[in-house]
């Protein structure tokens, strides 16, 4: 009962330890520095007085307070500072990303507008061009009707003027010497 009641405040006392983040990451970085010493501690096969001897060493009051502050109050205190310098340099290279894609945009849209005006111009000229045609071609079958026309007219006044002849001889058959 003793050993659950033991267990229990070790658990709630690990919770509050990692609950309160700086506790945290100091206790970690003093296990980080401090593995030697724990490891022997630990796993030693001497007796305990001889181990703890052994350790003794080991643990400066560097190891065991100054260098776990300093990479705590660095991770708090320059890493975040770190961070937002890094996250402010990856939003200048997104926005800058963001930019050239938007100029590409842009000069691929103004691309597609010429594109789609030469287009126009080209079906407007196509359209021009079989327009053109359709009216020479009506130009020239106007044309060839007047002229076929015309040349109904002189048969017809040639064909007058033959008729004319023939009645002038004939009316003058009479008179002409035999």
């Amino acid at each position: 009962m003793m050993l659950n009641a033991v267990l229990s405040s070790f658990r709630q006392a690990v919770s509050v330890s990692c609950k309160t983040s700086l506790v945290f990451v100091f206790v970690l970085l003093w296990l980080l520095i401090n593995w030697k010493a724990m490891l022997l501690l630990a796993f030693d096969g001497a007796e305990i007085e001889a181990r703890i001897a052994s350790i003794e060493p080991m643990l400066t009051v560097q190891s065991m307070l100054l260098y776990p502050a300093i990479g705590a109050l660095f991770y708090f205190g320059v890493y975040p500072l770190i961070a937002y310098l890094i996250f402010c340099y990856q939003s200048y290279v997104d926005k800058r990303k963001r930019l050239i894609k938007l100029k590409h945009d842009c000069e691929l849209m103004q691309a597609e507008m010429k594109r789609a005006k030469l287009r126009a111009r080209l079906v407007d000229s196509k359209y021009n061009s079989e327009v053109r045609i359709e009216r020479d071609k009506l130009n020239y079958q106007y044309l060839m009707a007047e002229r076929k026309y015309a040349l109904k007219m002189r048969k017809l006044e040639y064909e007058a003027k033959c008729r004319q002849v023939l009645d002038v001889r004939r009316d003058f058959s009479h008179i002409a010497p035999k």
